[in-house]
């Protein structure tokens, strides 16, 4: 993953985010602009969140936690499956997911306020 222009990002997996009194979500990993953690937890809302997905994730992957994250204002989603080495990517507009692509040996960049996020998910599922 490349920040630039950004000094405030952070990466982290995993970590938990408290999204409110009684939701608390561990993400694969996750984005976090300017923001630092209360403790052991999270307690705003990412920019960008990855979820890979597995038989015992993926329904609650691009269910509860698609709706919890929308919810919440996770800018970007993105679903990895490794079954089908690629990610499905959404864009939160006008308080809704919008699909933008399905992903595989692409470079996608995140627009962050007035920084990019790049991430190569050739990285990710055909590097070995």
């Amino acid at each position: 993953m490349v920040f630039t222009n950004c000094g405030n990002c952070r990466t982290l997996m995993p970590v938990d985010w408290q999204i409110d009194e009684h939701t608390v979500v561990q993400p694969d990993v996750l984005v976090v602009c300017g923001a630092d953690i209360e403790g052991e937890k999270l307690i705003i809302p990412p920019v960008l969140v990855f979820e890979i997905l597995s038989p015992s994730t993926a329904r609650k992957d691009r269910t509860i936690k698609y709706q919890l994250y929308k919810d919440a204002g996770v800018r970007y989603y993105c679903l990895g499956d490794p079954e089908t080495s690629s990610a499905e990517v959404f864009e939160l507009k006008d308080k809704n997911y919008r699909k933008m692509d399905t992903f595989e040996k692409d470079k996608v960049g995140f627009d962050i306020r007035e920084w990019l996020i790049t991430f190569d998910f050739s990285k990710v599922f055909f590097e070995g």
